[in-house]
């Protein structure tokens, strides 16, 4: 028991470390994007063809958060998240989620 203890609080702060990378994503499709954005449990902010705000650099939660964005406010052209970039078929396979235009 003691041992379980012991692992979970050596693997808390691993987690909270994984979610504090910086994000941009670019969205370009011509349209007004909002001012804020949820991505996840964050929020980003919005300017001009871009994105920005806290995630987590994981492969897959960056994917989660291309799916995001994409839902919300459009296709996404680009999306890094700390040292993790989203390739061609990632963001094509993101995009299929997204929003069209009204």
């Amino acid at each position: 028991m003691k041992l379980v203890a012991s692992l979970i609080l050596l693997a808390a702060p691993a987690a909270a470390m994984a979610a504090s990378a910086p994000g941009t994503a670019t969205i370009n499709h011509g349209t007004q994007l909002p001012d804020k954005v949820i991505v996840g449990q964050n929020f980003w902010t919005c300017a001009g063809s871009a994105c920005s705000g806290p995630g987590d650099d994981r492969r897959v939660a960056v994917e989660r958060a291309c799916r995001d964005l994409a839902k919300r406010i459009g296709a996404v052209e680009a999306i890094t998240v700390g040292s993790t970039v989203l390739d061609e078929t990632q963001l094509a396979d993101c995009n299929k989620a997204a929003r069209t235009k009204s």
